[in-house]
């Protein structure tokens, strides 16, 4: 039976066993959830079948449990922890009579919402959740925990459908297995207990705040963690929002449709905004948005159902007014427009709709659009209080000895390091072996670089067929300022922890949590996402090769600057290709290349482009073999790009000269800017962990 069609049955026998067979049938359970990509289970989360399926198993479930109250006395009353969920008006005054204390009923005990979050939270949790503290690893728990104990409760209720049925048939069936007590814990050995104990080791969000502001520059101060996290986790974490905030927007309008609405969660709504408003306004002004946003006043005009306009109108419009007064002044035009614009298409839809509850609706899409710029207006607030208070404590030692009195009581004293912290030992005996090599090999690089009045070589071989890629004809970043992170002097820790960290990016393994050492736990998607600039540095700097090397195959004739515009077409679309899904595939990057050829050697018939994308393809699926030629050379290249600034800073030329130089040798000079902004991260992890974890180190060294 499909699953709204299941629904609708249940809504008329009033069973649980077929509202659980439906939600059964929807194919959402833990391990379906964890194999779905992102997109797919944000889509299912929001459709109408899942909606109204998982509604009607839990209102069922709360109509069983309010029936059992009737016999027993065992249940928790949890009034206390709904209000978390759903916020309700204060109290109204009896002076404006009944109908204002009818506009808010009881919430619902099992909340929708809670429920898709925990599928949400259980498939993918470093979208969902913000940071991995304390609190983020109890609430992963606590949705694996919920997750199995309702999947458990499912199937108990299928089975005792089957059971009720077959027994009403009069078929013979076996003894019933016994029913699941749903507030038993899980096991000690079970999977979860693994989990609690990692994560009792993850920094606290407290701890995440300060290395975030030792890792920032002044300027950046406050701002967001755009090297913490690469585009992708960034949209990924986006579209999860985006999809659980419509399916609460959709519940709060269906709320207010049909013959009987309620307009509890919508007062709620007003009440935060105003509650909000109130917060972040000066003392003079919180009386005056009393006065103007009055929810018994509304609850008035809703609970009569007379959907009076122009007050539901008035009060957003001041709602609007208040937010732009209070956001900053050089948004306040830019505030002005949108809002003017809003109001239009609301009074439009208002009017042209024949809903006699269209007011209301286009006051919730109103309220959704405040409390989205409520948001923005709390972090712009936050951010300054943020920078003006803390910014002068934590730029100085006490940051630093914060962090270091936090790592202290997960991993202990430096006396202890070498039992505490294996991950970081192995990595420092590993470093010490290779540290020395690269130093020297640094060095002579450095004495090596054509002066400033020096033109580099004319011509430079970049494959064993001896195709050569002209370095006049690439243009280089140096120009390009960078944030000025310090050159590296040769000093033994930041020599050794500088070449560490460059080792642990070039991996071309994964960094994970149980194999990068515990210094670097509290930065690893940090310089997860230097790892992967690292790689498509590779990929681009091959790309490009292979297209230059297959044109001067087919076309011997082809000039430099046809070659050259043709490499520079493919840079271009390469960086938009993975600056919007940096996880794009082979097939997206053959078809860059292809396109970009195509203005080498004429027009080309279709079958010449089909040979073309063949040879391309085969070509660059084999030069991204970890073993090939071709492979060993760029990556070597692009490690030396790196490592020129990593060693040789960006405070100065040095470190971006370096890394010109060496993706020269292959025609990427390009790719230069994009080294270096890269690179100067691992320097600032570097710096700061120095100063952080010096002491374990130099126990360790």
């Amino acid at each position: 039976m499909p699953a709204e069609g299941a629904v609708a049955a249940a809504d008329d026998e009033g069973t649980l066993a077929v509202l659980a067979q439906a939600f059964d049938s929807l194919g959402i359970n833990e391990s379906s959830v964890k194999n779905m990509p992102f997109e797919d289970l944000a889509m299912s989360m929001q459709s109408h079948a899942v909606l109204q399926a998982t509604k009607a198993l839990l209102r069922q479930l709360e109509r069983r449990l309010v029936v059992s109250r009737q016999s027993t006395t065992s249940v928790e009353n949890i009034d206390h922890l709904l209000k978390h969920l759903s916020v309700t008006p204060r109290k109204q005054k009896a002076s404006r009579g009944r109908d204002a204390t009818t506009a808010t009923s009881p919430a619902p005990r099992y909340s929708l919402r809670v429920v898709l979050c925990a599928y949400m939270i259980v498939a993918h949790p470093s979208a969902v959740l913000s940071g991995q503290g304390e609190g983020e690893a109890l609430l992963m728990e606590s949705a694996a925990v919920f997750v199995r104990e309702l999947e458990l409760l499912t199937k108990t209720m299928i089975q005792q459908g089957r059971f009720f049925t077959k027994k009403k048939n009069a078929s013979p069936v076996a003894t019933p297995p016994p029913v699941a007590n749903v507030s038993t814990p899980l096991m000690s050995n079970d999977s979860s207990s693994s989990g609690s104990t990692a994560s009792a080791k993850q920094p606290t969000e407290n701890e995440q705040m300060v290395n975030e502001m030792l890792h920032m520059d002044d300027s950046a101060f406050g701002g967001s963690r755009s090297d913490g996290a690469s585009t992708a986790e960034k949209d990924f974490k986006k579209k999860v929002t985006e999809a659980m905030e419509n399916a609460f927007w959709d519940m709060v309008t269906d709320s207010i449709a049909g013959d009987k609405p309620d307009y509890s969660q919508l007062v709620s709504l007003v009440k935060e905004v105003k509650d909000s408003l109130q917060e972040l306004a000066p003392k003079q002004w919180k009386e005056e948005i009393a006065d103007k946003i009055d929810l018994e006043i509304l609850s008035q005009v809703l609970g009569s159902g007379s959907q009076d306009a122009q007050y539901l109108g008035q009060m957003l419009q001041y709602s609007l007014d208040m937010v732009r007064k209070l956001s900053a002044a050089a948004k306040e035009d830019e505030m002005k427009k949108s809002h003017e614009k809003l109001l239009n298409e609301l009074a439009a839809s208002s009017q042209g709709s024949n809903n006699g509850g269209s007011s209301a609706f286009a006051v919730i899409k109103g309220l959704r659009f405040i409390l989205e710029e409520i948001k923005e207006l709390r972090a712009e607030v936050s951010k300054a209080r943020i920078q003006i208070a803390m910014q002068p404590i934590v730029k100085g030692s006490t940051g630093v000895e914060y962090l270091q009195k936090a790592f202290t009581d997960r991993y202990g004293p430096p006396a202890k390091a070498s039992e505490s912290l294996p991950l970081t030992l192995h990595w420092i005996s590993t470093s010490k072996n290779v540290a020395e090599q690269e130093w020297s090999e640094h060095v002579s690089s450095v004495s090596a670089v054509p002066s400033a009045g020096q033109a580099p070589p004319a011509i430079v071989h970049v494959l064993r067929a001896g195709h050569g890629a002209s370095s006049a004809g690439q243009p280089s970043s140096l120009p390009a300022a960078g944030s000025g992170q310090p050159e590296c002097k040769g000093e033994r820790l930041d020599k050794l922890v500088r070449i560490g960290l460059l080792q642990l990016v070039s991996s071309m393994e994964g960094l994970q949590m149980q194999s990068t050492p515990e210094c670097f736990h509290i930065n690893l998607m940090r310089l997860r996402a230097v790892q992967s600039q690292f790689q498509q540095v590779i990929v681009i700097a091959t790309s490009m090769l292979i297209l230059r090397q297959v044109l001067m195959a087919e076309s011997p004739k082809a000039t430099p600057a046809e070659l050259e515009n043709a490499t520079s077409e493919l840079f271009k679309n390469l960086m938009k290709i993975l600056d919007g899904s940096p996880d794009a595939g082979t097939e997206e990057i053959v078809e860059a290349m292809v396109a970009a050829s195509a203005s080498v050697g004429g027009s080309p018939s279709v079958e010449k482009v089909q040979a073309r994308r063949k040879m391309i393809g085969r070509v660059f699926l084999k030069s991204l073999q970890p073993g090939d030629t071709v492979f060993k050379m760029v990556s070597r290249v692009v490690h030396c790009a790196f490592r020129g600034v990593v060693l040789g800073g960006s405070s100065t030329t040095k470190g971006q000269k370096l890394a010109d130089a060496a993706l020269r040798r292959v025609g990427a000079a390009k790719l230069a800017d994009r080294v270096v902004k890269a690179a100067e991260v691992v320097i600032k992890v570097a710096t700061v962990s120095e100063k952080v974890h010096g002491p374990w180190y130099t126990a360790l060294m």
